[in-house]
């Protein structure tokens, strides 16, 4: 049985709805979906034949456990109500409250080698929400300039790192407390095994292959000037890149002449490239990026783009499942939104065998064992039109500047560094505790170096991914806390005010220290002796 709460506008207790209630208005059909990092949405359909669903109005809100014991605060946006062979029913469309946040604006605000929770301490300052970040995510420095709140929290995740997670306190009669919650990562990695003959009744891949094999770069818009070469307050063209060369023979990824305005990629071509007439011709696409001013730099974010993502194909996985956390026996079969998994289907010419995160959870809240619908892999960019139609949106969004007023172009920012890769970490010493893990390495304190990165996994020869980035900050060691007796995998790099990284560090390992006394393996053990032991180096083995 699930409940649902009514709440106004201004949090006050209206009403409770009931999936199985007899003297309550009852609801039905509650899917909620929500995607990582990318919000959350909600619906159900209510009896609006019943008394209490006069409080089914718009702009009143909605509070509900998720499957997890997390409560989630939605707000009713739409309704549609409905009377067909003598039933009277209410469609009831939420959003996420936390949406509100686009509706609190950031005018100019510039933190500069700031920890993520007094960034968004400030940027939520105006609003109803708080912030909690339990992620060590170290310093960092960005510019918001005419963005809202919601934005700031979008950027500060590319820019500091963690997982969102919003949820409310509340006491069974009103909202006590809005929470952004920036987590390490949400979920884990505990080998889930989604297979078709156990816990999933189907599964649909959904390959997504728009492939270029070469792009033309588009940076900031250049001001433009009169006769005189005054600036007259407008903008013109965008800066590109065709007065940088890049030669294989100096060191560079690819051959680009002058005068070229696009970059590709040899073996991408070879690859991909469509025949005409006997040669193989690039599939050509575009880069834009506002932000960028360089040329140079303009050069490397493109060509990264091209061979980190542009010649990418995408693959989703959609599984209808059933959870089997609930059944005595089979808790360790819970999954959660971020979860590492594994899906198995060989019934497919091409078998279905892959290990990636759940990025997207929906179910009906009344009964999520059976109604559960799980994505895990990439986010689609959905139809190739929708994404062009996208990106020409995100241009205009990012070229406002072009009838508004840029900030001080004086000023010292991150951008003024040059764009080189700052060197690998060095002198990395690991060592093991009795329930934790030291890190230390050289620290540079170069003004170019925006900060250091630790990535950890109990798995031997792991791949450094976001989700398994446990620190970033510009500090020369870390405390890893993990548990006794447990084996773990590290390796570090260092990122530079532009976000290029250093090559990663060869891999570190570290056990941390098992206790085994006469007095443990015979049970004669008090707090006292175990503080004791914990600290007496002596006694560990």
């Amino acid at each position: 049985m699930a409940d649902i709460y009514i709440l106004s506008p201004d949090d006050k207790l209206l009403t409770v709805l009931s999936s199985h209630g007899r003297e309550t208005c009852t609801f039905w059909d509650a899917k909620y979906k929500e995607e990582l990092n990318k919000g959350s949405s909600f619906s159900f359909v209510a009896d609006a034949s019943h008394p209490d669903a006069r409080f089914l109005f718009e702009e009143n809100q909605v509070v509900f456990k998720d499957k997890d014991g997390v409560m989630r605060l939605f707000v009713i946006k739409e309704l549609d109500d409905t009377s067909e062979e003598g039933e009277i029913n209410t469609q009831v469309t939420c959003e996420a409250a936390m949406m509100e946040l686009a509706e609190t604006f950031v005018k100019d605000f510039r933190p500069t080698n700031k920890t993520a929770q007094f960034v968004l301490d400030n940027v939520l300052s105006r609003s109803r929400w708080v912030a909690e970040v339990t992620a060590e995510l170290g310093v960092n420095s960005t510019t918001f300039y005419k963005k809202t709140a919601l934005d700031c929290i979008a950027d500060v995740i590319n820019i500091w790192g963690g997982e969102l997670q919003d949820t409310i306190e509340f006491d069974g009669n009103k909202v006590v407390k809005r929470i952004i919650k920036i987590l390490p990562r949400r979920g884990k990695d505990g080998g889930k095994r989604f297979e078709s003959d156990k816990d999933t009744t189907s599964i649909r891949r959904t390959v997504i292959s728009y492939p270029v094999t070469a792009l033309w770069g588009y940076g900031a818009s250049i001001a433009s000037t009169d006769e005189e070469g005054e600036e007259t307050g407008g903008y013109s063209r965008f800066i590109d890149f065709s007065e940088v060369e890049w030669k294989k023979s100096k060191g560079d990824p690819v051959d680009k002449p002058l005068g070229q305005e696009w970059v590709g990629d040899p073996d991408l071509l070879e690859r991909l490239g469509r025949l005409k007439d006997g040669k193989l011709i690039h599939r050509e696409g575009q880069f834009n990026n506002e932000d960028i001013t360089e040329p140079e730099e303009l050069l490397k974010a493109t060509y990264n783009h091209l061979i980190t993502t542009a010649c990418k194909t995408e693959i989703n996985y959609e599984l209808s499942v059933q959870l089997l956390e609930s059944v005595p026996g089979y808790e360790h079969e819970h999954v959660e939104l971020g979860d590492t998994t594994i899906a198995i289907d060989r019934n497919f010419a091409i078998p279905i065998e892959t290990s990636q995160r759940v990025i997207s959870m929906e179910y009906d809240i009344t009964d999520p064992d059976n109604t559960c619908v799980v994505e895990i892999g990439q986010f689609l960019s959905a139809l190739q039109k929708d994404g062009r139609i996208d990106q020409i949106e995100s241009v205009i969004e990012k070229n406002r500047g072009t009838w508004e007023s840029k900030p001080d172009a004086g000023e010292v920012t991150d951008g003024s560094f040059p764009d080189r890769a700052p060197p690998v970490p060095s002198n990395v010493v690991v060592k093991p505790m009795f329930q934790n893990v030291t890190l230390t390495w050289d620290y540079d304190p170069s003004s170019y170096i925006a900060a250091y990165e630790v990535y950890a996994s109990q798995v031997n020869g792991f791949t450094p991914l976001k989700e398994n980035r446990i620190f970033r900050g510009k500090t020369g060691g870390y405390e890893h806390f993990t548990g006794v007796n447990e084996v773990w995998y590290y390796r570090l790099r260092s990122i530079n005010t532009r976000g290029t990284a250093s090559e990663f560090t060869d891999q570190f390992s570290a056990t941390t220290k098992r206790i085994l006394t006469e007095d443990i393996v015979f049970g004669a053990i008090t707090k006292e002796k175990l503080a004791e032991l914990a600290v007496d180096a002596d006694k560990l083995s």
